[in-house]
Order: C-alpha cells, then structure tokens, then sequence
C-alpha cells in the first residue's frame, strides 16, 4: 500500500490476524486505527515517509514485530512500549524531529541496528547500553553533547556514527568497544580528541575525525 495518498485505514484492517508485512511509505496517514494492535503476527512495519508525530502505546502489542521502519515523519520521541518488543531487531527512525528516547528502548534486548540519523537529540539515555546485541547506532545530525560514561557495555557494536553533533568529550569506556570497525567523529568542532584513540584505530578500526 505504499504511494498511495492514503490519509486513513479502516477498522477492519485489524482483522487480518496473520499479516506478517505491512509496507504503508509515502502516504498521508498521521495515525494507525486501534484495531491494528491486534495484528500479533505483523514481524515488518513500514510506516517511513508519512505524517506522524506521535505512535500509539499500543503499538508494544505487535510482540512479533523485527523490523520498524519510521523514517520521514514528524515524531518528536518514540513510544515507550517499545520495549516490550523483544523481538526487535531494527528501528529505523530517520529524519524526524525526536529530542528524547524513553529508558525503556534499553529493554529491546535484539536491537542490532538503530538508526536516528538527523534529528534533535541532546543526550541518550543510559539505558540505552544495555543494547547488548546492538552492531549499529547512527546518531549522527543531531545535538548530542555528551555519550553515556558506560557506552562501552555496548559489546557488540561495530558501527558508531556520531558526525556532525556538539560533543566536547568522549567517554574513555569507548575502548571497551573490541568489535568496533568504524567510528565517526566528524563535525564535532568542540570535539577534543583523546589520546586513547589511537589504541581504537591500532586494533583495526577506521576513525574520522
């Protein structure tokens, strides 16, 4: 149902109880009809390129749910029943204008890719290391001023994007991060850049400065 001009969907929607894929991009939709919760089966949800700026709580129901795709919307922070969604392996979340993230997206104990490329966060929540499984987080564009101080319980990570954001610091538990392959730092003007890093980049991981 992408392009498609859609402003709205019916009720009945909920009743297809074993949808497994819903591709909703580039309509005109700013809300999804409570019936929608009840489609357990749903494990892809493409909602990218449409008017919303709030998600239902709701939306926590979909417990098979792997990969949600929200990018080009109006979102200000993501739902909080985010977390029950264990079974979540992606969130794409670009281009929005989210400034907060509730603690409880650390609960998303899948989570491998996370993507908020240009929005307008100023900070993380700590919660968000507990992400053991996470391989990708894309921060870039935003207004970031400091990371988490344990950011490096993130154990599997292997991609960090932090260009173009207002960090003055780096935590040094980033050396904790073995699998790191790429981290960038561009377009952090105030950024100062620690010695230590030169053992991140000895290991084999490409840093931008």
């Amino acid at each position: 149902m992408n392009y498609n001009e859609l402003s709205q969907l019916p009720n009945s929607i909920g009743n297809l109880l074993e949808l497994r894929f819903i591709l909703l991009a580039s309509n005109r939709l700013n809300s999804l009809p409570h019936p929608f919760h009840k489609l357990t089966s749903l494990v892809y949800l493409n909602v990218s390129f449409n008017c919303f700026s709030t998600l239902p709580e709701w939306i926590g129901d979909l417990s098979d749910l792997i990969e949600l795709r929200l990018q080009n919307n109006q979102l200000i922070t993501l739902p909080k029943s985010l977390g029950r969604l264990i079974k979540l392996k992606e969130i794409y979340a670009m281009n929005n204008k989210i400034t907060h993230l509730p603690s409880s997206l650390g609960e998303c104990e899948s989570l491998q890719k996370l993507m908020l490329e240009n929005n307008q966060l100023e900070t993380l929540p700590n919660e968000i290391t507990n992400l053991r499984n996470l391989s990708e987080l894309d921060l870039r564009t935003n207004h970031l001023k400091s990371l988490p101080d344990n950011i490096g319980n993130l154990k599997a990570l292997r991609r960090l994007d932090l260009r173009d954001n207002q960090l003055t610091s780096l935590p040094e538990s980033i050396l904790l991060l073995k699998n790191l392959e790429k981290l960038d730092l561009r377009l952090n003007k105030n950024l100062e850049i620690p010695s230590w890093l030169q053992e991140i980049e000895d290991r084999g991981c490409i840093v931008y400065y």
